[in-house]
This record gives structure tokens, C-alpha cells and sequence, in this order.
């Protein structure tokens, strides 16, 4: 019987230390001073639910590195995006797309392999 108290007591030490760690880290992320240098400054430049999801995207596509530069592609893209937003097709041509002719595994003939 005092094996499994000590076991219970050694368990609620490691869940004391991981809580008093976790509670550190909530301090240090979140808060301003550390979002301003981080990625997930990105999706805070904007408002609209449509253009956080996409630098929030972004942002998330860049996510491995320097942080600096994760912040700086993702700016990067977004102003490449306004920018091309703003640009209407010059030539648009409302004939079908043609769907080019592939030849696959739905073809007549042809066997399904499974993996």
C-alpha cells in the first residue's frame, strides 16, 4: 500500500510541475511583446474573418525557421495578393476549359490496384 502512495504522490508532483511549467509558458506567449515577433502577428494585421484564415494560412506555410522571416514572407505574400486583386483578367474567354485526355485507371479495360 505505500508503493501506490508514493506512486500517487510522485504523480501529483510531476502534474504540480507540468501545471507550474505550463502556467510559465502562458505568461511568456501570450501576451503583445511576444506576438509583435512572432508569425501570429499575421493573421492580427486584419479583421475580416475571410483575410485572418488566409494570412493565419500563410503565416502557417512559412511556419518552420526564423521567425523574422516567417513574418516577412507571409507580409510579403499578402501585399502580392492585394495587389493581384485588384488586377481584372484582360482577356477572358468564356469558351469551355479544355480538360486534357488522361489516361487512368477509370479508362475501359484498365484494373484497379489496390494499396
Amino acid at each position: 500500500m505505500d508503493k501506490v502512495k508514493t506512486k500517487l504522490v510522485g504523480k501529483k508532483n510531476e502534474i504540480s510541475d507540468l501545471k507550474r511549467f505550463l502556467d510559465q509558458k502562458v505568461i511568456q506567449f501570450n501576451n503583445p511583446d511576444f506576438i509583435k515577433d512572432d508569425p501570429v502577428c499575421i493573421p492580427h494585421l486584419f479583421s475580416k474573418k475571410q483575410d485572418i484564415e488566409i494570412a493565419g494560412f500563410f503565416a502557417a506555410v512559412f511556419a518552420w525557421g526564423i521567425r523574422k522571416t516567417i513574418i516577412n514572407k507571409s507580409k510579403f505574400l499578402l501585399r502580392r495578393r492585394e495587389e493581384l486583386s485588384n488586377v481584372q483578367p484582360l482577356t477572358h474567354n468564356r469558351s469551355p476549359i479544355h480538360k486534357p485526355q488522361c489516361r487512368g485507371m477509370n479508362e475501359p479495360g484498365q484494373r484497379r490496384i489496390s494499396v
